[in-house]
């Protein structure tokens, strides 16, 4: 039976009054990701025959007022009940129209500023989930640009100073996004359309950053740990992980009496900081029984333990020595609860 059958079979037997307000039946993911697509290519075709011209001729008054224009379009297609098809692609519209302001102001020097800016406000001004995403995305990824010691030092003029704040950037980095993480994901949700957007940015984010600085080997804490000035930093970018294992703890000892044997990985984290990702996913997934951050966390995991075993960082016996230790504790751990349950 289809939605207006059921609909009319009430009617008809007196079960719905003529004047219920009918709730719209959802559409399948599916159907709207395949609309989603559509609605962005149908966008970038109009965006690339509008603005190719406008690129050729120069005109930076043009570059503005076009950019002015797509802004105030694509906040009245999102604030107004207009068809979906229309909110999709009125999000490629608002990027196009926060990136053309800047372009024809000519504000390319400070290219950073400019686009935590840009972030910010269509964070602020956009009421659609996507660009919020976007939006909240483009600015923490600034943010871990700036925390990145190549914006402040020359490699090829500064290379000790690099090698020296990277330690403490890295730290910084580190703890300011596993501290985002974990209060964006476990904090009383008011406000689903703001907090939502954030805390997911901050996960991709943080995940895409610790990827893309596998090639960096100028910072320690990596996967070195060859000297005792750098496990210092390595223990200290724990504090958020082990805050994180003590408040679940306190507040709910049934889920720890379950898990408690992945306590003792916690020393991984020591190793390298997708490690130390990857075990915070795995704990925040399990304090919060969501399936998206168990899988995460868990490809966090074998994606870090691969990186770290394939570096050149640490001799391989050293390694060895590690995991045999790691498994030790493991067996002991195991052997205990077959005690316990007999």
């Amino acid at each position: 039976m289809s939605w207006n059958e059921l609909i009319a079979d009430l009617h008809g037997r007196g079960e719905l009054a003529e004047s219920a307000v009918l709730p719209v039946p959802a559409m399948h993911w599916g159907i709207q990701l395949l609309q989603g697509i559509a609605a962005w290519v149908a966008a970038i075709l109009v965006l690339a025959a509008t603005l190719v011209p406008v690129a050729i001729s120069g005109a930076e008054s043009l570059q503005v007022l076009l950019g002015i224009v797509f802004l105030v379009g694509a906040a009245v297609a999102l604030r107004r009940a207009t068809p979906q098809f229309i909110k999709s692609a009125a999000v490629p519209f608002a990027l196009a129209g926060a990136a053309l302001i800047p372009i024809g102001l000519r504000l390319e020097q400070n290219i950073d500023v400019t686009l935590f800016v840009i972030g910010i406000g269509l964070y602020l001004l956009s009421p659609d989930r996507l660009l919020r995403f976007l939006a909240a995305s483009l600015a923490f990824g600034v943010i871990w640009y700036w925390l990145l010691p190549e914006r402040w030092f020359s490699y090829y003029g500064e290379l000790e100073q690099l090698r020296y704040w990277g330690t403490y950037l890295a730290v910084a980095r580190h703890l300011l996004f596993s501290w985002l993480i974990w209060a964006l994901w476990t904090c009383r949700v008011r406000w689903p359309a703001v907090q939502w957007p954030l805390r997911d940015a901050a996960v991709v984010i943080w995940l895409a950053g610790l990827v893309v600085l596998l090639d960096q080997h100028l910072e320690a804490p990596m996967f070195g740990l060859t000297a005792v000035r750098d496990w210092l930093p390595a223990i200290v970018q724990q504090a958020v992980l082990l805050w994180a294992v003590f408040s679940v703890v306190r507040r709910q000892p049934q889920v720890f009496a379950l898990v408690w044997p992945l306590a003792l990985l916690l020393p991984l984290a020591v190793l390298s900081p997708q490690l130390s990702a990857g075990l915070l996913l795995l704990w925040l997934g399990l304090s919060t029984q969501r399936l998206l951050l168990l899988w995460l966390g868990l490809t966090t995991l074998l994606f870090g333990y691969g990186a770290w075993y394939y570096s050149l960082t640490l001799p391989l016996w050293h390694k060895g020595l590690i995991l045999i230790g790691m498994g030790g504790v493991l067996l002991a751990g195991w052997g205990w609860l077959q005690r316990r349950k007999a």
